[in-house]
């Protein structure tokens, strides 16, 4: 049985999702549709906006299968490695890793992601802040341009759409000195991870991909996320914008726990 958990889905990310259903046997995959394997390169930047490197994205998307009650799934791969520049102060800590996601929709037009129902909340225009320096003022935040002293703040991670951040924020004042550096120097690894996984959500997903899709805002979600079932070329945009927010949700969750 599919678990009934609730997460907002944002207009940015209603073509990502595919949802989730139960493992299914290899005897239900259709026999004419084979699994595909793309891979994406894009540049990795600094605090400051330099490049300082690349990130690789292998991608393999599998065949969709099938449950006895007709849940359609698919099951995505991304392989994901770097090629830093010797000089980048993080080349050693920033590591490739593998991620696995299931979408799938059921019968009725559910849609879920790694067995989390998908629901569409209402949304309540955020107060934004003017501030903008050293990471994303609104989700990590880094600032050590005294001599002395840096500030430091984030939230513990972030909603699918992107704009609830959660646990409000925590911040602090660290003095540089040997005891603090070791925090500052993470801290502003994840803030670097951040600023980049930002940056790709909204060079992948967003309006780019619903238009691709040929879905406009106006159309309900349910229909988005059924012609992102049906495949084609706008999957491989779409599942980066959610991997993106992936990857920023845990940035986020391990500055919060350093600070």
């Amino acid at each position: 049985m599919l678990k009934f958990f609730y997460r907002i889905l944002p207009i940015a990310l209603v073509i990502f999702i595919l949802g989730v259903s139960v493992p299914v046997s290899a005897a239900d995959v259709p026999s004419n549709i084979q699994s595909e394997t793309r891979k994406f390169t894009s540049d990795y930047m600094d605090l400051d906006g330099n490049i300082v490197g690349e990130q690789i994205k292998t991608i393999t998307i599998d065949a969709p299968v099938y449950d006895s009650e007709g849940t359609k799934s698919v099951t995505i791969t991304e392989k994901v490695t770097y090629n830093f520049d010797n000089n980048f102060e993080f080349k050693d800590k920033i590591k490739g890793e593998t991620l696995v996601n299931v979408f799938s929709v059921d019968t009725e037009g559910n849609n879920y992601v790694n067995n989390e129902l998908i629901v569409v909340e209402p949304y309540e225009e955020p107060i934004m802040s003017t501030m903008d320096v050293g990471g994303h003022w609104k989700y990590t935040y880094y600032n050590a341009d005294s001599s002395t002293q840096a500030y430091l703040y984030t939230g513990s991670g972030v909603s699918l759409d992107m704009r609830d951040v959660k646990n409000a924020y925590k911040s602090v004042y660290l003095t540089k000195n040997t005891a603090n550096n070791p925090t500052i120097s993470d801290f502003k690894m994840y803030a670097t991870q951040v600023s980049n996984a930002h940056d790709s959500y909204y060079s992948w997903g967003g309006a780019y991909a619903l238009e691709v899709a040929g879905v406009v805002a106006a159309v309900p979600y349910i229909n988005a996320l059924a012609a992102i079932v049906a495949g084609g070329v706008v999957v491989w945009s779409a599942y980066q914008g959610y991997s993106a927010w992936q990857t920023m949700n845990q940035a986020m969750a391990n500055a919060y726990s350093i600070i």
